[in-house]
């Protein structure tokens, strides 16, 4: 999994992973640990998170697009949306 660093909401016990959502267009900073969500790697440096619903198939609430039916991000992906100078990591898990 790419990542933008560790979370700052959850005091960095997860990484923020580039995450596609399932309308296949849609990528986000997913918090592998507190799953904290945030629009952009700008929001995450204003500390903007975006609400979600609380139930399935959990909607980012901002964008009206749900979570659940997505996979990580490819830094193809990553980079096509202009923000592969903001990968600061690969897990290396699938």
């Amino acid at each position: 999994m790419l990542h933008a660093g560790a979370c700052d909401f959850c005091s960095k016990q997860g990484w923020l992973g580039f995450y596609l959502c399932d309308d296949h267009e849609t990528i986000v900073l997913l918090c592998v640990e507190c799953e904290t969500v945030y629009l952009s790697p700008e929001d995450r440096d204003r500390g903007s998170r975006a609400r979600v619903s609380d139930t399935l198939p959990y909607i980012v609430e901002p964008i009206n697009v749900p979570i659940v039916g997505g996979r990580d991000a490819t830094s193809i992906e990553v980079t096509a949306r202009g923000w592969g100078a903001r990968i600061e990591g690969d897990t290396g898990s699938t």
